[in-house]
C-alpha cells in the first residue's frame, strides 16, 4: 500500500504583536507570535504519508527599507542588500542581540576588498544590515594596503584587555589582516605584499563601531618559526577565539591551510599569545584548510559527558565539488585537541576483493574491445599507469583533440564501481551532452542510453580514486564513456584501473558537516550559554559562487541551526537542526489530503509555494513477509537452495539485503550456496554477499540470479529484481516545478542504498557555470520504527534538507523560474512505500512549538 497524507497552509495577513523599539540606534522590534493549536493531534494515526507541517515563508530581510522581492532573493536567509558576501565572521550574541559580521566587498558583486559587513537580529530570522564594521585600508592614492579577512567577536568581559571598563566592557574583533602591499606599519613592524597576520580591534558601543589597535597591529606577525616560509607566511588566516574557563585564558585557534595544520595559541589579554600546540593533519586534505574552529557539547544531552568539535573548512576537497566542511569529535583541555580514535580515518584506497573490469594493459582500443570516435580514433592506452605499465590520457601532443572513447556493454554486478581519475574539471553538463555546444571533459556510466553517473578530473595530473554507487543499476547493462570536448587549459582526462568493488574506494574519509555543495565557512555563535551552539555557514561555492545569476548582490547565509552531539551506531556524530522559526507569523491550512493509495506514480498538488518550510515522514518496508532463495551458477552446475530469512524492516527486499540477512542469521556455509566459488571466504562476520561468495570468475552468472525475495508459499528459485532507474524503493519530491516535471528540484530517499538526496540538475537556471548541476547524496538510516524523517527548508534561491535527528543534511543553492508546482512520486512500484505521521518531531529552539505555520507578511520592524 502506498498511502499519503498531505498538509499546507495558506498565506495570510500577519496578525503577530510588534513590541517597542529595543534601542535607538539599532531600531530592533521584537515578533511576538500567535499562537494556536496544532491542527495536526488528530490526524489518523494509520495514515502512510505525513507531511508535518509545510510552511509558506516569505519574511524579508530587512536592509534600508529595500522590498527584497528580486527573483532569487532569500526570503528568511540573511543576504546582504547589495554586493558581495562571502564567510560568516565575529558571530556573538550581546545584551540580547545576535550580531553577524560577514566577510563583504563594498565595491562589487564579485570577491574583493574584503572588509567586514554587519547585521544584527534578535531572532535569526529578521535581520537589520548596518555600515561596514571594519573596512579595508587603501594608501593616499586610494590602492588597497591591508584587506581584513575572518576571525572571531569575543565580549570581554572582565576587561582583560584594558580597552574598556569594568562598567562597559568591550567587544573585541580577532581578524586576519591580508597586507596587499609590503608596508611599514604603525606599531614598528613591517609586513610583506601577501603576507597574513594576525590583528585585534575593539568597540565601546556594543559593536556598532570598531577602533583598530594601531599601536601593535598585529598582534601575531608571523606564524611559529618552523613554518616561516612564503608559503605559509601568505596562508595563515582565520582566527577563531574564545574563553576556556578550566585553564582561565583565551584561546586562539589558526589555521595553516597548505600544510592541514590548526595552531592553538593562548593569551590572558588578547594582545600577547603564544603558541601551545598544533593539529593535523587527519581525514580531507586534498585542498586548503580555512575557517577553523572548535567548542565543546555534550553527548546525548548529558553535560557529565563532554566532546570537543574541531570544525575544519576545506576548499577545494569537499564532499562533491569545490567547498566543503568537516568535523572532528575529540578531546581538549585548554592546550591541545586530540582526536576520538573513531572520527580519524585512514585513506581507503582500493577496496580488497575487487574485481577489475579494464587497466588498459594494450597499446590499441580495439584489443581491449573499446571504440574510439573523432580524435582518438587509432589512438590507445599509452605508457604511464600507476598500477600497471599502461593508462588512458586523450593528451595526445596537446588538448585540441575530441571525442570519445567507450567500453563494450557490460552488466553491473557489484555495488560500486570504482576507478583512478586524473586531468581537466570539465564536469558533465546535461543540458549540452550530445550537442554541438557540449564542452565536458568527463568520465560517463550509461545505462539504458542515458548518462546515470558521471565524474571529472580536478585540474591535476595526479590519478586519484573516485568512485560510483551503482546500487539501484545491479543487473542492468551499462557502458563506461569517456567524453572529451573541452580544447583550452586541462582539456584532457586521465584514467586507470576501472574495478567492480563492494564499496567506496576514496582517498580521503572524513565526517562532513553538510553533504551538499553550499554549505562551507561555517563558524559558531560566541556569547551564549557553554553548551549552546549556534552555527551559520555560507551558502554558496567556490567554484561557481562568483557567477550565480543574481543581479545587485550575491551570496547569502545558510540558515541557522542548533548543533548538538549524539551517539548514532556506537559513534558520537553531529547533529544540526534549524533553529527556531516561531517568531514568523502562521496561518490556518491551506490544504489537506490523504490518500490510501496514490493515484498514480505522479501526483500533482494544487497549492503553490516559493518558501516553504516542510516535515515529512514515511516508511519504505516490503509490502508481504520475505522469503529468500539463492541459487548459484557455475559454468558446470546449477544449484538452488531455498531457505527462509527475514529483512529487516525498513529495508527493501533486495539481493544485497537478501543476503546480508543470510550472513547475520549464521545460515552459510551449510546451505552451500557460496561452496561453488571461495569457500575459504565463507566465514561469518562478512557484512555483505561479495565479500562472503567471493570474487570467482563466474561472478557475473552469480550475481544475475544470487537472490530473490518470495512470498511464503513460493518455491520459485529466482525472482526479477528491478530495473528502473528509481526503483520500488525510492519516493521523490519535486519543489519549485513546472506542472509536467520538466523543471523542477527533486527532494528523496531511496530505500535501497539507504540516502537522501537533492537533484537540481533540472532545478532552473544552470547555464552559468557547468560545474553546478548535479546529485547529492547522504547516507540515512531509517529509525528502529523504519521510518525515515526529512525537514526540507526550501527559500526562493536554496534548499536545506535535514535527515533524521539531523545527522544527515544537505545544501544547495537553486536558482528556479517562476515555477511552483509541487509534486510527488512514487518509484516504479508504489506498493513499495508505506509512510506514517511524524510523532517525533525535531527538536527545536526554546520559544518554537510544532504548530503549523505559514508567512508571507514582510515585517517593518
Amino acid at each position: 500500500m502506498h498511502a499519503c497524507t498531505l498538509v499546507l497552509h495558506k498565506r495570510h495577513e500577519a496578525t503577530g504583536l510588534f513590541a517597542n523599539a529595543i534601542t535607538e540606534s539599532y531600531g530592533h522590534r521584537e515578533a511576538i507570535s500567535d499562537k494556536r493549536d496544532n491542527p495536526y493531534e488528530t490526524q489518523d494515526q494509520e495514515e502512510k504519508i505525513f507531511i508535518r507541517y509545510l510552511l509558506l515563508l516569505g519574511v524579508g530581510m530587512l536592509c534600508a527599507a529595500q522590498p527584497y522581492k528580486e527573483q532569487y532573493r532569500p526570503q528568511y536567509h540573511f543576504s546582504p542588500e547589495k554586493n558581495w558576501l562571502n564567510d560568516p565572521n565575529g558571530m556573538v550574541y550581546h545584551k540580547g542581540i545576535y550580531h553577524l559580521y560577514f566577510q563583504y566587498n563594498p565595491t562589487g558583486t564579485r570577491w574583493g576588498n574584503m572588509s567586514w559587513g554587519h547585521a544584527s537580529s534578535i531572532d535569526l530570522l529578521h535581520w537589520t544590515q548596518h555600515p561596514i564594521a571594519i573596512e579595508y585600508r587603501k594608501d593616499a592614492s586610494g590602492v588597497a594596503e591591508e584587506y581584513i579577512f575572518s576571525g572571531t567577536v569575543v565580549v570581554d568581559t572582565n576587561n582583560t584587555s584594558g580597552f574598556g571598563t569594568a562598567a562597559n566592557p568591550p567587544l573585541i574583533a580577532i581578524y586576519t589582516s591580508a597586507y596587499a602591499q609590503d608596508l611599514s606599519l604603525p606599531s614598528g613592524k613591517t609586513v610583506s605584499n601577501g603576507q597574513q597576520s594576525q590583528s585585534i580591534a575593539y568597540s565601546l558601543d556594543d559593536g556598532l563601531t570598531w577602533t583598530t589597535y594601531d599601536s601593535q597591529n598585529p598582534v601575531i606577525h608571523l606564524p611559529p618559526s618552523q613554518y616561516l616560509s612564503a608559503d605559509t607566511t601568505n596562508n595563515f588566516r582565520d582566527p577563531t577565539v574564545f574563553w576556556h574557563n578550566g585553564r582561565q585564558h583565551w584561546v586562539m585557534v589558526l589555521a595553516l591551510p597548505n600544510v592541514h595544520k590548526l595552531l592553538i595559541y593562548t593569551s590572558s589579554d588578547l594582545k600577547n599569545w603564544t603558541n601551545v600546540s598544533e593539529f593535523g593533519p587527519v581525514n580531507a586534505i586534498s585542498g586548503q584548510w580555512e575557517c577553523p574552529g572548535i567548542f565543546p557539547l555534550p553527548v546525548n544531552g548529558d553535560t557529565n559527558n563532554v566532546k570537543w568539535v574541531a570544525q575544519i573548512g576545506l576548499n577545494p576537497g569537499g564532499p562533491n565539488i569545490g567547498s566543503g566542511t568537516q568535523y572532528i569529535v575529540g578531546s581538549f583541555d585548554g592546550i591541545t585537541f586530540k582526536a576520538d580514535s573513531d572520527s580519524v580515518y585512514e585513506a581507503i584506497g582500493k577496496p580488497e576483493g575487487s574485481v577489475v573490469i579494464e587497466d588498459f594493459e594494450s597499446s590499441t582500443w580495439e584489443a581491449i574491445n573499446w571504440t574510439a570516435t573523432g580524435g582518438f580514433i587509432g589512438k590507445g592506452p599509452v605508457p604511464g599507469g600507476d598500477a600497471g605499465n599502461n593508462l588512458l590520457d586523450t593528451f595526445f601532443d596537446g588538448d585540441f583533440l575530441t571525442g570519445t572513447i567507450s567500453s563494450p556493454a557490460f552488466e553491473i554486478n557489484e555495488a560500486f564501481i570504482n576507478f583512478r581519475l586524473g586531468g581537466g574539471y570539465h564536469p558533465h553538463n546535461p543540458l549540452t551532452y550530445g550537442t554541438a555546444d557540449d564542452r565536458e571533459c568527463a568520465l560517463n556510466l550509461k545505462v539504458g542510453g542515458k548518462v546515470v553517473r558521471t565524474a571529472t578530473g580536478q585540474n591535476d595530473g595526479t590519478l586519484t580514486w573516485q568512485g560510483w554507487d551503482v546500487t539501484s543499476f545491479i543487473g542492468q547493462i551499462a557502458v563506461i564513456e569517456v567524453v572529451d570536448f573541452a580544447t583550452g587549459g586541462w582539456g584532457h582526462i586521465i584514467l586507470d584501473e576501472i574495478i567492480f568493488s563492494d564499496s567506496l574506494a576514496q582517498e580521503q574519509k572524513a565526517n562532513w558537516v553538510d553533504l551538499g555543495p553550499d554549505y562551507y565557512a561555517a563558524a559558531t555563535f560566541n556569547g551564549l550559554p557553554e553548551y549552546e551552539r549556534i552555527a551559520v555557514g555560507w551558502a554558496n561555492n567556490w567554484v561557481y559562487g562568483e557567477d550565480i545569476p543574481t543581479d545587485s548582490w550575491r551570496s547569502s547565509m545558510s540558515i541557522m541551526r542548533k548543533y548538538s552531539l549524539a551517539t548514532i551506531d556506537s559513534k558520537v556524530s553531529l547533529l544540526q537542526t534549524p533553529y527556531s522559526m516561531a517568531p514568523l507569523e502562521h496561518s490556518p491550512t491551506l490544504y489537506a489530503q490523504s490518500w490510501a493509495t496514490l493515484p498514480g506514480p505522479k501526483l500533482n498538488i494544487p497549492v503553490t509555494g516559493k518558501s516553504l518550510d516542510v516535515a515529512l515522514t514515511f516508511q519504505i518496508v516490503p509490502q508481504h513477509p520475505i522469503t529468500s532463495t539463492v541459487s548459484t551458477t557455475t559454468s558446470e552446475t546449477k544449484t538452488s537452495a531455498t531457505t527462509l530469512t527475514t529483512v529487516p524492516t525498513g529495508y527493501p527486499c533486495n539481493r544485497d539485503n537478501c543476503l546480508r540477512a543470510f550472513i547475520r542469521e549464521g545460515k552459510y556455509p551449510d546451505n552451500g550456496f557460496c561452496k561453488t566459488f571461495t569457500a575459504a571466504s565463507a566465514t561469518a562476520g562478512f557484512p555483505s554477499y561479495a565479500q562472503a561468495c567471493g570474487k570467482a570468475p563466474t561472478q557475473a552468472s552469480r550475481m544475475s540470479s544470487a537472490c530473490s525475495c518470495l512470498h511464503p508459499t513460493s518455491t520459485s528459485s529466482t525472482g526479477p529484481e528491478p530495473t528502473s532507474v528509481l526503483g520500488d524503493s525510492t519516493i521523490r519530491f519535486l519543489v519549485r516545478s513546472s506542472n509536467d516535471g520538466s523543471q523542477g528540484t527533486v527532494i528523496g530517499y531511496d530505500a535501497s542504498t539507504r540516502r537522501v538526496f537533492v537533484d537540481r540538475t533540472n532545478s532552473g537556471d544552470i547555464s552559468f557555470s557547468s560545474l553546478f548541476p548535479g546529485i547529492y547524496y547522504a547516507n540515512l538510516e531509517p529509525d528502529e520504527q523504519g521510518k525515515v524523517t526529512l525537514r526540507v527548508l526550501l527559500d526562493w534561491s536554496s534548499v536545506e534538507v535535514f535527515g533524521g535527528r539531523g545527522e544527515s543534511v544537505i545544501t544547495a543553492q537553486i536558482f528556479p523560474s517562476d515555477v511552483n508546482q509541487w509534486i510527488i512520486e512514487g518509484g516504479a512500484e508504489a506498493s513499495g512505500v508505506i509512510a506514517q505521521p511524524n510523532e517525533d518531531d525535531y527538536e527545536r529552539g526554546e520559544e518554537e512549538t510544532s504548530e503549523a505555520r505559514a508567512w508571507d507578511k514582510y515585517v517593518d520592524i
